[in-house]
């Protein structure tokens, strides 16, 4: 055998080994699994209700409050009888003033009314020469007719008289009243309240500070009327609209159902300022204390509008758009409208959707 055909055999014999041996190793083709479809994970476009709720934090307003004034001639500060978050009743001796007297005023005011007294004396006197003289011509008429003219004048004298003892006694009576007026303001030294309620403010003066009438004291408010006061620069809330409260502390805390009285979107009757004011009803239970006021209401609540999980929008170049898995598996991208929301409360689409479409999450 040549040494050619020798190699082909050795060749022949490996080749028929090897064969053999990958035998073993062979996959039916049938047996082969494909997938048909990638394991997404899907959310079903929704006609539902969308609703935010929202938390902010309040603060208490009592809208009944009285500016306490002094009122009466000039003064000096002595003291004040009651302190802030006091309770105060009609009759309580809230401060006392030191007053003193302008006898210069004093005495104009008197010597202004003896003068007019004098001068109401010498009217009368006048009058009653007019009148005595009157009679004295009627008495020396000549006939019934002269008579009867000077019997007309004198009535007429006689009006005037009365109009003048009128006039006059009420211009001196007023003086009298107003000269009374200012010796009694001289009197009370004391203030005392006219009204019921609790103090919120109080102003603060010097030891024997002078203190000149309309100068403010205190603030007073109504306790039995309270309302709560709410930011809302951004117009959220509306008038009329259902709220919830929570107020007091951790371990008794209770709760009420109240509405938006006064809000700044109200028109007319807008606040003029960024907060909204709620009035609550009636709580779950007695508020021992106004702490912390918390108010929740639905910063938005849509009926019948497409909802879907917030991570099934993507924004890019500010556009939004889906994945759509249809039913056969195939995906294709849409633009959408979308509203507002968050992953909390999922989001609304406005159009590019419609009910039962399965859009895919992106995580």
């Amino acid at each position: 055998m040549s040494r050619i055909n020798k190699l082909l055999s050795i060749v022949l014999t490996l080749l028929c080994l090897l064969s053999a041996s990958a035998s073993d190793y062979l996959i039916d083709v049938n047996e082969i699994q494909y997938e048909t479809a990638a394991n997404y994970e899907t959310t079903e476009v929704k006609k539902a209700t969308f609703e935010k709720i929202q938390n902010s934090g309040a603060q208490t307003y009592y809208p009944l409050e009285y500016a306490v004034k002094y009122e009466g001639a000039n003064a000096q500060f002595v003291d004040f009888h009651v302190k802030r978050n006091d309770e105060i009743k009609v009759g309580d001796l809230i401060a006392t003033f030191s007053i003193q007297r302008d006898e210069v005023e004093i005495t104009r005011r008197n010597m202004a009314i003896q003068k007019n007294e004098e001068n109401y004396r010498r009217g009368l006197t006048d009058y009653e020469d007019r009148l005595r003289l009157k009679d004295e011509e009627i008495a020396l008429s000549q006939n019934a007719y002269e008579r009867e003219i000077k019997q007309l004048e004198k009535e007429k004298i006689l009006i005037e008289r009365e109009k003048y003892i009128y006039e006059t006694e009420n211009a001196l009576d007023d003086q009298k009243k107003s000269l009374d007026e200012l010796l009694k303001t001289y009197e009370n030294t004391n203030l005392y309240s006219e009204v019921n309620g609790i103090v919120s403010e109080i102003a603060y003066f010097r030891d024997l500070q002078w203190i000149y009438s309309g100068t403010q004291l205190m603030k007073v408010y109504d306790p039995s009327v309270v309302l709560y006061r709410v930011g809302d620069d951004q117009g959220k809330m509306r008038y009329n609209m259902e709220v919830m409260l929570s107020v007091g502390r951790a371990e008794n805390r209770v709760m009420g159902a109240g509405r938006v009285v006064a809000c700044p979107m109200a028109k007319p009757g807008g606040t003029g300022d960024s907060y909204a004011y709620v009035r609550v009803d009636e709580f779950t239970g007695p508020v021992k204390t106004q702490t912390s006021p918390m108010v929740t209401y639905y910063a938005q609540y849509l009926e019948n509008v497409f909802v879907v999980d917030r991570n099934a929008i993507t924004t890019y170049s500010g556009r939004n758009f889906v994945y759509k898995l249809s039913e056969d598996g195939m995906v294709s991208k849409r633009y959408v409208g979308f509203a507002l929301g968050s992953q909390q409360t999922g989001a609304i689409l406005i159009d590019g959707v419609t009910e039962g479409e399965k859009l895919i999450i992106d995580r």
